[in-house]
């Protein structure tokens, strides 16, 4: 939501308080003994939140908000085409602050089921890395999924 001015018959501008909140739509139980600390963790969370993701015939680009290794928050961000999802860093931004986030993790699916990175996906992961280090909130993975799913983290390149 953006804050907007008004302007009246008098040529003055009204500016206007507003309130932005995040609502949840969902919730899920899981084990809190289980924190987020590995990449299949974080698969077997997402495979929670959003059942039968590798289904789908759209990319879906999520985004974990981390509070001391917890999940507080997570999002569907953004659902692109077949092969493509063009997240906008600063929705990932905006979510990471609204959350209250320590660290960020972002996923998105591959419905090709093809888990090597794409120019793209590593493009967008120095991108968001970069944003969010800016704003003192790591990045600390981002996992392509399917059936199963590739790491950054697990594979060096975050």
């Amino acid at each position: 939501m953006k804050a907007k001015s008004v302007k009246n018959k008098s040529k003055d501008y009204i500016a206007e308080s507003v309130r932005i909140q995040l609502i949840a739509e969902k919730r899920v139980k899981y084990n809190n003994d289980e924190t987020l600390t590995t990449p299949s963790k974080v698969f077997s969370f997402l495979n929670l939140l959003f059942p039968n993701i590798q289904y789908e015939i759209q990319e879906h680009f999520f985004a974990i908000a981390m509070v001391q290794g917890n999940p507080v928050k997570a999002i569907d961000l953004h659902t692109g085409g077949e092969e493509k999802s063009i997240v906008s860093t600063s929705l990932v931004c905006r979510f990471a602050l609204l959350s209250g986030a320590t660290k960020i993790i972002v996923a998105h699916n591959h419905p090709s089921g093809f888990l090597e990175p794409s120019n793209d996906d590593i493009a967008v992961t120095t991108k968001l890395k970069h944003a969010l280090d800016t704003i003192g909130i790591p990045l600390i993975d981002h996992l392509l999924v399917s059936d199963n799913y590739y790491s950054f983290q697990e594979h060096g390149k975050i």
